[in-house]
């Protein structure tokens, strides 16, 4: 009796395996494209974090043209983003 449960649980857990290895043969970009997405969300929100900030040193500059840390933080951004003439 032990061998046969054994033996069922052997062959349950092959079948497991030899399916997850035939998806992974069958879409071999799946994982790539979620991974793809995913970096892709996070850029979009890093980008409007950004875009924010600029958008809110920009009013401090209105208001204050001669706001140091402001004009260090908005170079530094734009220095990354490599927008030189900004």
């Amino acid at each position: 009796m032990n061998k046969f449960v054994y033996s069922l649980v052997c062959v349950f857990l092959l079948g497991v395996v030899l399916f997850f290895v035939y998806e992974k043969v069958k879409n071999p970009g799946l994982t790539v494209e979620k991974q793809k997405n995913i970096k892709a969300s996070q850029h979009k929100d890093e980008h409007e974090e950004i875009v924010a900030e600029v958008k809110s040193l920009m009013e401090r500059l209105v208001k204050n043209p001669r706001d140091v840390d402001a004009l260090n933080r908005l170079g530094d951004i734009f220095s990354s983003i490599r927008q030189w003439e900004k």
